[in-house]
């Protein structure tokens, strides 16, 4: 569980799936779920007054630039 997530959870929870105690387990970035999330924020006025299909559509679209700028 990503680091910031897991100060939500019990404590019981954050020892045994907090990575940094988990033996064999490799460091990662663990908050790049947050940082994805973030770059959604600015479509919030917008998405929030649109009909299922059109939130999809502007949903779809956010997501494929963003891959394509990871790619390219």
């Amino acid at each position: 569980v990503p680091g910031w997530h897991i100060n939500g959870h019990s404590e019981s929870c954050r020892y045994n799936f907090n990575l940094g105690y988990m033996e064999g387990a490799a460091r990662t970035v663990g908050e790049d779920v947050e940082t994805i999330w973030a770059g959604t924020n600015p479509l919030a006025p917008s998405i929030h007054e649109m009909g299922p299909a059109a939130r999809h559509d502007t949903l779809n679209d956010h997501w494929n630039r963003w891959n394509f700028c990871k790619v390219v």
